[in-house]
């Protein structure tokens, strides 16, 4: 049996620590200061998921996300105790966003770190380390013990027993599987199961835009940045609006999108480009598709006959993506009925047509619709839970 552990010299120590109020000024104190010390990291500038995570830590942008809080006389709301999270081994700091919403909850955190290894872990790990040395965020570190192993029942079944919820991010694979080991009795799970996502962009407005390289850099950024392993980054672009611009709007997009992949120089590894051709040929024997382009071995591109559920939710990734065009979005309501789709990122599409879609339509899926850029933007609400709601407990006081 193999476990590393980080940041907390006693970590047995834990399930004596008290648990403090939401939104706790030490807390929020702590990741003002840890934002400052990540964004003067000198190599802040390679990973930029790295600065946006110490851009969501600031102090700034805490009090904007919860200005609209009402304090409640009657209510107090405090941390559930320990929250054991279970990181995905793909995406490298999900780890870190899990473990500021169990801080702001009000959490003693047990966090599990990617299995993959990352400098953007380690970068954290250093940095958190570093604030040891300081006597004043002694009680905020005293809530985090980061450990490292590999698949042990044994270590998730300890873990799980103590803990008062657990997070369970990476799909339905490791969902069931870390539920083989028992919670106690008051204990519940908040789970992030497999989903997948699409893109919607209209060709009247893409047609106009003056902002394309703009547009394309945010795309990028919304795929390519993470391979489309994150279940925020579109497979599916959905195409709507005036069908003569259809062809037109495609070329300057992708025109657009192939250049900023040049310009970032973006590579692929032999690999993928192998299991892209497989998936490609399938979808043809399948009959699937009606054409296909390739621009190059970055950006394959499939021409759906139809859209349907079992299409979305079989995908590859490294730049590959399938298209179809619809003339109105109601044709979407069917497809969008499923609990499997989590963002749609959209272009040129009034935010109220969204609204009356879902509202009038009853659909059950579909947990965030934000423009292409803002797909892998943390948020405290993700995939309809409000975390640090969730993760607390309110005591009435009458």
């Amino acid at each position: 049996m193999s476990i590393q552990f980080w940041t907390h010299s006693n970590w047995e120590s834990v399930q004596n620590e008290s648990v403090l109020s939401i939104l706790n000024t030490d807390v929020i104190y702590f990741l003002n200061s840890f934002s400052k010390k990540i964004t003067n990291h000198k190599e802040i500038r390679i990973f930029p998921e790295v600065a946006s995570f110490a851009f969501f830590c600031r102090r700034s942008n805490i009090d904007q996300i919860f200005k609209h809080k009402i304090n409640d006389d009657k209510t107090l709301q405090i941390g559930r105790g320990i929250t054991f999270h279970i990181a995905p081994s793909n995406v490298p700091l999900n780890f870190a966003y899990s473990l500021v919403m169990g801080l702001l909850a009000g959490n003693i955190n047990i966090v599990r770190l990617p299995s993959k290894n990352f400098r953007q872990v380690e970068i954290i790990i250093e940095i958190l380390n570093e604030m040891r040395r300081d006597s004043k965020y002694t009680l905020v570190l005293s809530k985090i013990i980061l450990i490292k192993y590999s698949i042990n029942n044994i270590i998730t079944d300890y873990f799980s027993s103590i803990c008062a919820n657990r997070v369970i991010w990476g799909g339905d694979k490791t969902i069931a599987k870390i539920r083989e080991s028992n919670l106690s009795p008051r204990a519940f799970d908040v789970t992030f199961s497999d989903r997948y996502s699409l893109c919607i962009i209209d060709t009247d407005q893409l047609s106009q835009t003056t902002e394309i390289d703009k547009l394309a850099l945010h795309f990028f950024n919304d795929t390519y940045l993470f391979d489309q392993n994150a279940c925020t980054s579109p497979h599916t672009l959905v195409w709507t609006g005036d069908e003569q611009k259809l062809e037109i709007s495609k070329q300057i997009f992708w025109s657009a999108v192939k250049k900023i992949i040049k310009s970032k120089k973006y590579t692929i590894q032999a690999s993928s480009v192998v299991d892209k051709l497989t998936y490609l040929y399938a979808q043809v024997i399948d009959e699937k598709i009606d054409s296909y382009a390739l621009h190059g071995n970055e950006i394959y591109l499939a021409n759906l006959n139809k859209l349907d559920s079992e299409t979305l939710e079989s995908h590859i990734n490294c730049g590959y993506f399938n298209e179809v065009y619809i003339k109105d979005l109601i044709s979407l309501s069917t497809i969008l009925n499923s609990p499997r789709i989590q963002t749609i990122s959209y272009f040129g599409v009034e935010k109220s047509i969204f609204a009356q879609l879902i509202s009038e339509n009853g659909i059950k899926g579909v947990d965030r619709i934000v423009p292409i850029g803002q797909t892998s933007e943390f948020s405290v609400v993700w995939d309809g839970y409000d975390l640090v709601n969730t993760l607390s407990r309110k005591i009435n006081i009458y």
